[in-house]
């Protein structure tokens, strides 16, 4: 049964109605463009044809991510579409936003990420070092962004390997068919950069030893694209060597309109043995469970905590949030070498899960993506935190194997 899913839950029947109701998290859709799932006993060589015969163009196929495709309709053509029996949770191709908020202010060259002076101890009291057992090495850490300015003094290697001397490697978005940014820089905004420092800089990050792999998802961090997203995800699966974790402080942007496209895709991810970290969002406290694609359980959901284990005002909260790791006034790498200033967020906050399960990975390199969040969870300091709603798990993120 085909399922045209809308935030109000309901069935459209014609595009006036599909196209005008987008979830409050989305920012906006692609002019035109819808994901749709095929069903697993259609025959594809008709339903490309029936999808022709309908006045639409399949821009794009998916087989790892989902089972499902790109395609290109105008107003005209949407109802016909509509009638396919074989296609399957039709929604437009929706731009969601970015997961982080930046708080500002002037840094000591001497200031450090307090957060891992956190996240290595179970009382709130720092001794200002950070102590680890493990550095993630060989494990791969592939961050889905807004890309990243590689500081060769971050990321270069105690001995270089087959003539790469960086732990770090921007793909191409020409390789997975990324956004097309129009600019030549490697991160127009430093988000992608803070987030890849949190989680294996040599400096600021939780896992100093594992590879990063910087996926350029959007031009900036107002928002991508569903379909941007499918295919990094479908590039990972067919290219990324496992241990391997991936990392998303962004917003999936697909609550009500293709939910179930962005879990099939992030249940692959899991399936096939990567680990996800995803943000669980700045919407002020916000259940994360109400307008994200966070019902898929098969993802690790991380929320923000601030200095002396205070969630952070902006942090979403409740049952679908798998724990909390610091996201308030992190320090970390941004574009240019040697720099780095403070940002606040779940999309800090995520990083740092990331970075714990690289290490967990090289302790133990065939964990499946369960094993590593149950021992997460095991690890976790309980009972700490405070400011959480009712059901909201109180787990600390806690990254020493004893």
């Amino acid at each position: 049964m085909k399922n045209l899913i809308l935030a109000a839950g309901l069935l459209a029947p014609s595009l006036a109605s599909f196209a005008q109701t987008v979830p409050q998290n989305a920012e906006s859709v692609v002019p035109d463009e819808y994901v749709v799932q095929y069903s697993k006993t259609a025959d594809l060589v008709a339903l490309r044809q029936q999808i022709a015969n309908a006045g639409c163009k399949i821009e794009r196929e998916w087989k790892l991510a989902i089972n499902g495709a790109l395609v290109r309709c105008d107003a005209t053509a949407i109802d016909q579409l509509l009638t396919i029996p074989e296609l399957q949770d039709i929604g437009p191709n929706l731009i969601g936003a970015s997961s982080s908020f930046q708080n500002l202010g002037k840094l000591s060259s001497q200031q450090v990420n307090w957060g891992l002076d956190r996240v290595d101890q179970r009382g709130v009291a720092g001794d200002l070092r950070y102590n680890y057992a493990y550095s993630g090495a060989g494990v791969r850490i592939v961050v889905m962004d807004t890309g990243m300015y590689q500081d060769a003094a971050e990321y270069w290697r105690p001995v270089c390997t087959f003539g790469y001397c960086l732990r770090s490697q921007v793909v191409a978005e020409s390789l997975f068919g990324g956004p097309t940014c129009g600019v030549n820089e490697p991160d127009a905004t430093g988000h992608g950069t803070h987030v890849a420092g949190i989680a294996a800089s040599k400096t600021y990050g939780v896992a100093k030893g594992a590879e990063v792999l910087s996926m350029r998802v959007s031009c900036n961090n107002t928002g991508h694209s569903l379909s941007i997203f499918l295919n990094a995800v479908e590039w990972v699966l067919g290219n990324v060597q496992k241990p391997a974790v991936v990392t998303m402080s962004f917003d999936i942007g697909v609550a009500g309109s293709n939910a179930e496209a962005a879990r099939a895709a992030l249940r692959s991810l899991w399936n096939s043995g990567y680990f996800v970290s995803v943000s669980a969002g700045n919407d002020v406290g916000a259940d994360a469970c109400a307008d994200r694609a966070m019902g898929e359980p098969l993802v690790f959901i991380v929320g923000a905590v601030g200095l002396d284990d205070v969630v952070s005002v902006h942090s979403n909260q409740g049952s679908c949030v798998d724990g909390f790791a610091p996201g308030v006034d992190i320090v970390s790498t941004v574009p240019g070498a040697g720099n780095f200033t403070a940002k606040s967020g779940t999309s800090q906050a995520t990083p740092f899960v990331a970075g714990a399960a690289a290490l967990i990975l090289e302790q133990f390199p065939t964990y499946t993506p369960d094993q590593v969040a149950n021992l997460l969870i095991a690890r976790s300091t309980k009972n700490v935190i405070t400011g959480l709603g009712a059901g909201t798990p109180n787990r600390l993120l806690y990254t020493l194997p004893f």
